[in-house]
């Protein structure tokens, strides 16, 4: 039967233009959390409240253990480990079905470090982008959520992330100042988020020495002083080179420094300038290169 085609008015095309946009920013599936040791769950076979076990730990070799057996889960998401467990239990019992509900997790994490409010270590507990990370730390800047106070305080072209001891082509710049999604990346476990400060007295000590961190400049600081302030060498320091990192992250100048030489006045200290990097690596090394990757 021929119907009259609706009117498309404005209140119907408000709410098309809103489905829209929600379907745009939701529709997208996310990677699920994949369990792993350190987490815990929740289980019960339905029907059977009293086989509830709350908050059964993942073992380290990534199993559990659950009436009579023993499953690995570690590496699955939550609707694997439930099938993974039933697949187990039907050995001893027909068509059972399982609950299986995350507990705590906690065995995945991510951790931000540099000019930000809340720096640290953050549970990785679901999918989560850069943006929303830098979020939860308190974003870049305390005064504004505006460019212009961000660009103030935070150095974007020095910020970083590594992944697995490699630093991803993110670029914060454009990430920030451009608006360029393509650079929102998904976070993963044990990625480290490093954002600079612009401001003039800062420079920042990584490795192993015994106590990282961000720290302000002095007048007449050299480097020997600099690793001297954070507590001085970690047993596992190697002495022979300390590496100073200048500049652009993508165009930077590399320094390096033999503390016993400065020492035995071999070698002249080199004064510490805002925004440099000090890097006390835990051998020997040649290039300059392989430790700034």
């Amino acid at each position: 039967m021929y119907q009259e085609p609706q009117l498309l008015t404005w209140p119907r095309l408000a709410s098309l233009v809103l489905m829209a946009l929600i379907a745009a920013t939701f529709g997208a599936e996310r990677p699920m959390y994949r369990l792993g040791p350190g987490d815990s769950v929740n289980v019960y076979v339905l029907g059977k409240p009293e086989t509830k076990v709350d908050a059964l730990p993942i073992a380290p070799d990534g199993t559990i253990s659950y009436q009579e057996v023993r499953v690995r889960i570690a590496g699955l998401t939550v609707p694997e480990a439930r099938k993974q467990l039933e697949a187990a239990l039907q050995k001893f019992e027909r068509n059972v079905r399982v609950v299986l509900t995350p507990g705590g997790l906690g065995s995945k994490s991510y951790t931000i470090l540099g000019n930000v409010p809340k720096q640290g270590r953050y549970i990785l507990d679901h999918s989560i982008t850069l943006l929303e990370a830098l979020a939860n730390a308190g974003g870049l800047s305390k005064e504004s959520g505006q460019l212009g106070a961000v660009s103030e305080r935070v150095n974007l072209d020095q910020s970083f992330l590594v992944r697995q001891g490699r630093k991803l082509a993110v670029d914060f710049t454009k990430l920030y100042a451009e608006g360029d999604t393509t650079q929102n990346i998904t976070l993963q476990h044990q990625d480290h988020i490093y954002i600079a400060s612009n401001l003039n007295e800062e420079y920042y000590v990584f490795g192993y020495v015994n106590n990282q961190g961000m720290q302000r400049i002095r007048p007449g600081l050299g480097v020997v002083g600099a690793i001297t302030e954070q507590a001085g060498f970690s047993p596992a320091a190697w002495k022979g080179k300390v590496l100073l990192v200048r500049g652009s992250m993508t165009d930077p100048e590399t320094i390096a420094i033999d503390v016993g030489d400065v020492l035995r006045a071999e070698q002249a200290d080199v004064p510490i300038q805002a925004g440099d990097i000090l890097y006390i690596h835990r051998k020997p090394w040649f290039h300059a290169e392989t430790i700034l990757d």
